[in-house]
């Protein structure tokens, strides 16, 4: 048994879990913050729980926003629903920010993407903040490539 003063070795302590926790933008200027380690197909059905009735009620529309998933604020879409037994934070950067967006799919199995988010008035003198155009997801969705 070690003696109570006797100095710990530092080298040998685990390293804290990683955070994968992120925010989602919504809305008009809404958020939330969603854990990533989970499946996608369960992340998203607990974001289009939790957000599109908000957006239905600022609506004031009936319609459900089924074909739901999340972009980079750049405006890649990180393409959550094609991945659905995948864990979601294999493709989300902890802590980081994303945009809620709906899709289409026409005949031809082309979709088109639709941000669900719309920002905050800017103040007296700001340049108000712009909603990316979104698009399928590459390079730019999700976790940058080399980290884990």
């Amino acid at each position: 048994m070690a003696p109570k003063n006797a100095k710990k070795d530092k080298s040998s302590k685990p390293e804290p879990p990683t955070s994968h926790f992120f925010h989602l933008k919504y809305g008009t200027d809404q958020r939330k913050i969603f854990n990533a380690d989970t499946t996608t197909i369960l992340l998203l059905d607990k974001i289009r729980e939790l957000c599109t009735k908000d957006i239905i009620n600022e609506n004031g529309s009936e319609n459900t926003l089924q074909n739901v998933d999340i972009a980079t604020m750049e405006g890649s879409c990180v393409m959550l629903h094609e991945e659905a037994t995948e864990n979601a934070k294999a493709k989300i950067e902890p802590r980081g920010e994303y945009l809620l967006v709906s899709y289409e799919v026409d005949g031809e199995n082309n979709k088109t993407f639709t941000c669900l988010w719309t920002p905050p008035e800017p103040a007296e003198g700001e340049e108000p903040l712009k909603i990316p155009n979104i698009v399928a997801g590459g390079a730019a969705a999700g976790k940058k490539k080399g980290k884990k």
